[in-house]
């Protein structure tokens, strides 16, 4: 701020003159255009008036035909035109950038339109502190009507439709709010990427989630044997959770989440727990996440052949970013399953491993094996192989025997 020197003064203002005032100092304390009756109160160490010199006492303003310094300001007018047109197709990698600026509780709205898994996912980011990035599915966004949004200091928030192959049409807000929310108003660059929601086995995607949202990828083509694996790495940030869901994304269960499960054929690794005591929080950096083989009795067999999807879910509020590793887990044995451990009800004769284990005296014979071969004929083993009324006979009286030995024996 400043100006030229120009002719006249106030009545009271500032007087800035080398040959009036001893040291080129100036009076701000001039009253009617006279500086004694004022300037006499700096000589109180109370004074009201700091800028006041005791030099100023007794000094006249100049008249107007001498020269005082006009203070002023410089406006400086910037024109950036909004460009509220629908993008259609988000380029991968540093993506496009839109221009805007933003003011005291207004929106700034964008449509963007996807339109498969190679473009599904999309990062939309700011390059200056707003009150928000608002996103919402098919709809315009409002403070109480979306799908997610990235708050301060979050300043990216990535976008994932559930059905990765279908069409999706985003609409994205900008909004700043009130200016007792301690946000200025601003300029920002936002920058709007598309990635490929479509990943493989054997491969490794980098990744990102926000503010309590999913992010989502599609795998296809897995054997029905094998078990996909998923290994993630985080690089910043904190991730909640990743899970792996056939044939659909997953859904976040808050009770699942309590007992480390969630709905149907579907597995989930938690990232981020609470002590149930303490409520101490406990963060990992990575984790492996498998779908179930059923190798032993804690777990069922969820494999499955064909799509699963793999997704990363965010804490509220917080953002992180990865990489995931995918890979097939075949159990040791082969691809094929164990057989149940307990028998069912419409088995004819069954004798589980796990029930021979646990001591019950069982009347029947057969785990899941094959009758030996021997070198007689198929007529000699039907001659000598007893009738079906008298091999049930015959377990009756093993059982009956085996009964009153044991309680004798106790």
């Amino acid at each position: 701020m400043g100006g030229t020197p120009t002719k006249g003064v106030d009545t009271t203002g500032w007087f800035d003159s080398g040959s009036a005032i001893a040291g080129g100092k100036g009076c701000w304390c001039c009253a009617d255009g006279a500086c004694d009756a004022v300037c006499r109160k700096c000589e109180s160490s109370t004074s009201p008036y700091p800028l006041c010199s005791d030099d100023c006492v007794g000094v006249e303003m100049p008249p107007a035909e001498e020269y005082r310094r006009a203070r002023g300001y410089v406006m400086t007018v910037t024109l950036d035109k909004y460009n509220a047109d629908p993008i259609d197709d988000a380029p991968p990698g540093d993506g496009l950038t839109r221009s805007g600026c933003v003011s005291y509780n207004q929106w700034r709205h964008y449509e963007i339109q996807t339109h498969g898994a190679a473009d599904a996912g999309l990062v939309v980011a700011v390059d200056a502190p707003v009150g928000g990035i608002y996103a919402a599915r098919g709809r315009q966004p409002t403070a109480t009507d979306h799908d997610v949004v990235a708050r301060p200091p979050n300043r990216f928030l990535p976008l994932t439709a559930c059905d990765v192959g279908a069409p999706t049409t985003w609409h994205v807000a900008v909004q700043l709010g009130a200016e007792t929310a301690g946000i200025s108003e601003t300029l920002f660059n936002m920058t709007i990427a598309s990635r490929s929601a479509a990943a493989e086995v054997g491969s490794v995607v980098p990744g990102s989630a926000c503010c309590g949202g999913f992010s989502h990828w599609r795998v296809q083509d897995v054997p029905s044997g094998a078990a996909l694996r998923a290994n993630v790495t985080l690089s910043a940030g904190s991730l909640h959770g990743l899970f792996l869901q056939y044939d659909t994304c997953a859904t976040y269960d808050p009770m699942g989440a309590m007992s480390e499960q969630c709905t149907g054929l579907c597995t989930v690794g938690w990232l981020t727990t609470w002590d149930g005591i303490s409520g101490g929080r406990q963060n990992k950096s990575a984790a492996v996440v498998t779908v179930p083989t059923g190798m032993s009795l804690a777990e069922s067999d969820k494999r499955r052949g064909g799509t699963w999807y793999v997704s990363a879910k965010a804490l509220p509020g917080e953002s992180a970013t990865f990489t995931l590793a995918l890979e097939l887990f075949y159990p040791q044995g082969g691809a094929r399953a164990p057989p149940p451990p307990y028998c069912s009800g419409t088995d004819r004769y069954c004798a589980s491993q796990t029930q021979r284990d646990a001591g019950d005296l069982l009347t029947t014979s057969a785990d899941d094996r094959g009758v030996p071969l021997t070198e007689e004929s198929a007529a000699a083993a039907t001659r000598a192989a007893p009738t079906r009324a008298a091999a049930v006979a015959a377990a009756v009286v093993v059982v009956g025997a085996s009964r009153w030995w044991r309680r004798s024996v106790s």
